[in-house]
């Protein structure tokens, strides 16, 4: 498996960030809730690179989510420069209770 460590840099709209996202997350709960390995073969082999790679476990997952998370300086709901610290539901982040509630109400 390899150990060096490449770096890159993705450039993607909102709606492909929520995707990756809820990728993440739906990969964490499918496919690494229960079992140290990955069970489902074609989606081990993506994680790995074909067992070239050690995949990601369920915290390294949580973590990587947060710092794609840490990005959002807008509120997801109303569009509105997040001045302090953010709100955060399912992935999303909100500027104020209201909004949050108001996203939840259509949920």
């Amino acid at each position: 498996m390899s150990h060096s460590k490449r770096e890159f840099t993705l450039v993607v709209d909102e709606r492909e960030l929520a995707t990756i996202l809820a990728a993440l997350r739906f990969h964490q709960d499918e496919n690494l809730r229960t079992c140290r390995d990955i069970p489902d073969k074609v989606i081990k082999d993506i994680a790995t690179n074909c067992g070239s790679l050690k995949p990601l476990d369920s915290d390294e997952v949580s973590r990587l989510c947060e710092r794609i998370n840490v990005g959002d300086d807008r509120c997801n709901w109303c569009g509105e420069e997040i001045a302090e610290e953010a709100i955060r539901w399912k992935g999303i982040c909100f500027c104020s209770d209201a909004c949050l509630d108001a996203c939840r109400a259509v949920q």
